[in-house]
């Protein structure tokens, strides 16, 4: 799991971030781009109900060590479940919107309610990493509601990703062996 900003404000949603690999890795100086998937889940922890219209995932695009994807990559989202769209409006910024225009997100716990949409994943796969070394930001920021007719008020979790440099990759193979 990357860990929050400290930063954040309190969201209505509760957010995870994790990578496959669990280390992300600059990509080498010259040579491919080293790839890495990230998936973002979504999940209500409170007791009530909380009513999502858009949420909007901010990555950072470019070739320095605060940013995560080198800039031109291309990005493939998926969300699950399939009643949500994932698209990019530009190469830093995607959005996932409900189906319906409003999701509901039900408490975690095993409440006898009807359940429109538990949880949430947004799935961002191969990303391909930038070259140099550093820590990097993911936020989400949320549009969501207490009530269905709202007003729905944003909010954003941040998450950071540290990238490793090389030769500690290369270190750690060495001591596996």
């Amino acid at each position: 799991m990357k860990s929050p900003s400290p930063a954040d404000e309190e969201t209505l949603l509760t957010y995870t971030c994790t990578t496959v690999p669990e280390h992300v890795y600059a990509s080498p100086p010259d040579g491919e781009l080293s790839l890495c998937d990230l998936r973002i889940t979504v999940t209500n922890h409170h007791t009530e109900p909380v009513y999502c219209a858009l949420l909007t995932i901010r990555l950072p695009v470019g070739a320095g060590a605060p940013q995560l994807v080198a800039s031109g990559s291309g990005i493939t989202p998926l969300a699950v479940p399939a009643t949500w769209s994932v698209v990019a409006l530009q190469e830093d910024v995607l959005i996932a919107v409900p189906q319906d225009g409003m999701a509901r997100f039900t408490p975690t716990e095993h409440a006898l309610r009807q359940t429109v949409t538990p949880s949430l994943a947004i799935e961002l796969k191969g990303l391909r990493i930038s070259r140099e070394p550093g820590t990097a930001v993911v936020e989400a920021l949320e549009s969501a509601a207490n009530t269905p007719e709202g007003p729905p008020s944003e909010r954003t979790r941040s998450f950071e990703i540290v990238k490793r440099g090389l030769g500690l990759a290369t270190a750690g193979l060495a001591e596996e062996v």
